[in-house]
């Protein structure tokens, strides 16, 4: 049997060194563990804020840390202070942003009379649009051409 002599206030800055490398260990443990979650749930945001912005604001005014008071709201430039009117007023807002979009924005009186819906569409409604072109359709279109000039990137003059 070997006897070592070890001085007790060695003994002591070794496990005092020992529980300072365990302690760190888990702290950054810690630390990695919470990034990696703050990392899911902002994926998660990210993926879901386009497809159902009320699930996204719903879970984030459903944290029991996240709250947000209102003492009095502006709409159109009406004041609102009663809580519950209040309340009552950002639920309506918060309804209409976030419904499915599936409105049509609204037209001027001219176009929606336009594209108002007929009865019944006459059986010669497309007649003209399927005509086949005959020769001299086309030798009036192609003598219109301007001259020296190029329908597309390719430089070919219309005259070819």
């Amino acid at each position: 049997m070997f006897l070592v002599s070890v001085s007790l206030i060695e003994v002591v800055k070794h496990l005092s060194m020992v529980k300072k490398r365990y302690r760190k260990s888990k702290y950054f443990e810690s630390k990695a563990s919470k990034n990696a979650a703050i990392k899911k749930a902002i994926d998660w945001h990210m993926d879901n804020f386009c497809s159902d912005k009320r699930l996204i604001i719903k879970s984030i005014l459903d944290c029991p840390f996240c709250k947000i008071v209102l003492d009095y709201l502006v709409v159109d430039d009406e004041l609102v202070v009663k809580p519950d009117k209040v309340k009552l007023k950002v639920n309506e807002i918060m309804e209409r942003w976030t419904r499915k979009q599936t409105v049509l924005p609204k037209m001027s009186v001219l176009w929606s009379c336009q594209y108002m819906l007929l009865d019944h569409i006459p059986d010669n409604a497309f007649s003209g649009v399927i005509k086949e072109i005959n020769m001299n359709e086309l030798l009036l279109c192609v003598n219109n051409l301007s001259n020296n000039k190029a329908a597309r990137l390719s430089g070919i003059p219309n005259e070819l």
